[in-house]
């Protein structure tokens, strides 16, 4: 039913590493030393992009966040190998913060943009920590991706 909901708007979220700062319904007497990756910590947070019928608990550090502000009715995903990656198809931006893993800090973002609006990121940007400027800025001619068939049949 996810897969086909007609949706105005459509957050993805992808989580890269835990988040020292969130327990997401862990229960420590049954985690037995391994990280909680509950799917509370995968809903789609209310910072940046508000999308209706979403919210916390949330995992906010070091899980990437896409956004596509355009009606879709089905989820579509595919692969870059600029990043190696699994993206959004048509997601105009996507972000994450990165930090707050293995007793760190704040470490920095990396913001990715669909800078020539053909449902592909094009653009990535390096932030590293409180500074406005990115330290690094990467825009592709070739976006190197390959769709994902989300049919689990095939």
């Amino acid at each position: 039913m996810a897969d086909r909901y007609e949706a105005k708007e459509t957050g993805f979220s992808w989580n890269e590493n835990a988040d020292d700062t969130v327990a997401n319904g862990a229960d420590p007497e049954k985690m037995s030393g391994l990280d909680d990756f509950r799917w509370e910590g995968v809903f789609w947070m209310w910072e940046r992009r508000f999308i209706g019928n979403t919210g916390g608990p949330c995992q906010k550090w070091n899980m990437r966040r896409e956004w596509r502000g355009r009606p879709a009715g089905k989820r579509e995903l595919y692969y870059s190998g600029v990043d190696r990656r699994i993206h959004l198809l048509g997601a105009e931006e996507g972000w994450i913060e990165i930090g707050h893993f293995s007793g760190l800090g704040s470490i920095g973002e990396i913001r990715m943009f669909d800078t020539n609006h053909n449902g592909f990121f094009d653009r990535w940007e390096v932030y590293l920590g409180g500074n406005p400027l990115p330290v690094r800025v990467t825009t592709v001619q070739d976006e190197q991706v390959k769709p994902i068939d989300l049919n689990l049949k095939r």
